[in-house]
């Protein structure tokens, strides 16, 4: 086996992204093809052995960078919105400033992903990881001209600034906050007892498709006829306010405001 080869498998050279970064990238899709036909490939001693060299040699060492790196990311960014939306304007500043340094984190990132994009554009977006990886990018890149937008804004017009917020800046907040957990889940995949863990819950979700799509078309159908019969309440005043509404009464039977 050449020393450049790689493979795919449950272990943590295949596992975590970005490790392996072989010489000969033709030998490992050689290796992924065949353990796709053929699983009994991953098990022989001696491409086991040289993957375990592999990961020894400078995979685990740059794995340890990746959750430095990623940790943070994650806490610049989740205590600068938590600043800036809990403490308002008094912490601005100092939020701003983790703001900006999981920003310049976020576009270290999207040169990673543009360069994963390049290497494998027919299969790239076929990973639910890279697809969650892609939203949390662009979800980052637009709340930065958002922040600093509300930041100027908010000693002019107030009104303005503050709709702003509740519409368009919390919302997608929260949606790259959700998505930092799949951003985790990608990374732990590194260690070789998460990465059992985090395959087996990748195949579940992608079996489950089809139900999930069903699920979320009811949600949202629901959520809209019920907004159209009752704005006047506060529970479908608004988007948000309405989805929340429904997904309670169809997933947990009830719903106390």
């Amino acid at each position: 086996l050449p020393p450049s080869g790689s493979t795919t498998g449950l272990c943590p050279a295949h596992s975590a992204p970005r490790t392996a970064n072989p010489a000969a990238p033709t030998i490992r899709q050689a290796f992924v093809r065949a353990s796709e036909k053929d699983m009994r490939i991953i098990g022989c001693e001696p491409l086991r052995a040289a993957i375990a060299f592999k990961w020894r040699a400078f995979g685990k060492a740059r794995w340890y960078r990746q959750i430095i790196f990623y940790v943070t990311f994650a806490s610049s960014f989740t205590v600068s919105v938590s600043m800036l939306n809990i403490g308002g304007h008094e912490n601005s500043t100092s939020a701003l400033s983790l703001f900006a340094l999981a920003s310049f984190l976020n576009v270290l990132y999207f040169f990673e992903e543009l360069g994963e994009y390049c290497s494998e554009p027919d299969t790239y977006f076929k990973s639910l990881f890279n697809i969650s990886d892609t939203v949390l990018t662009f979800a980052l890149l637009a709340i930065a001209p958002l922040l600093i937008f509300e930041y100027f804004v908010a000693g002019i017009d107030d009104e303005y600034s503050t709709t702003l917020k509740y519409a368009v800046t919390e919302p997608l907040e929260a949606i790259a906050t959700m998505l930092l957990l799949p951003k985790a889940a990608k990374l732990l995949r590194g260690n070789e007892q998460m990465g059992f863990l985090v395959t087996l819950l990748v195949a579940i979700i992608s079996d489950m498709q089809a139900f999930l799509l069903l699920m979320a078309s009811t949600l949202a159908t629901a959520s809209l006829a019920f907004s159209l019969l009752l704005s006047g309440f506060t529970e479908y005043g608004t988007v948000g306010s309405s989805l929340w509404t429904a997904y309670s009464l169809m997933f947990l039977g009830q719903y106390e405001p």
